[in-house]
């Protein structure tokens, strides 16, 4: 019987939330302007939350070590990533006309670079 690891749990909602913050940090206009307040806490915000990938990674590895895979799963699991990714940017296509172009198209059908 296999039990379950309740503190991993845990840690990967933390690094779940790591990471988005990292996103938000990165995409979003928080302290831009170098030498106030707004600037070093978002930094030093950053900074905490690097690591956040990498110890997602560390668990997800450790939980699937003992697991056995196929590779009709691994094609599977890639189909399925290449068919959300190819329709999610064919439907942000329609509303966004400048985003459609087919550099951009070719990026999401051949997600492995």
């Amino acid at each position: 019987m296999n039990k379950r690891l309740y503190q991993l749990d845990l840690l990967k909602v933390v690094a779940t939330f790591m990471v988005l913050t990292l996103h938000i940090l990165m995409h979003g206009a928080l302290g831009k302007e170098m030498n106030t307040s707004q600037f070093f806490q978002s930094w030093g915000l950053e900074f905490f939350c690097l690591p956040a990938v990498n110890i997602y990674a560390l668990i997800t590895g450790y939980l699937c070590y003992q697991k056995s895979t196929s590779i009709k799963k691994i094609f599977g699991f890639y189909f399925k990533t290449v068919f959300y990714s190819v329709s999610t940017f064919l439907i942000f296509g329609l509303f966004i006309s400048d985003a459609f172009t087919l550099n951009r198209f070719l990026d999401s059908a051949f997600i492995i670079s």
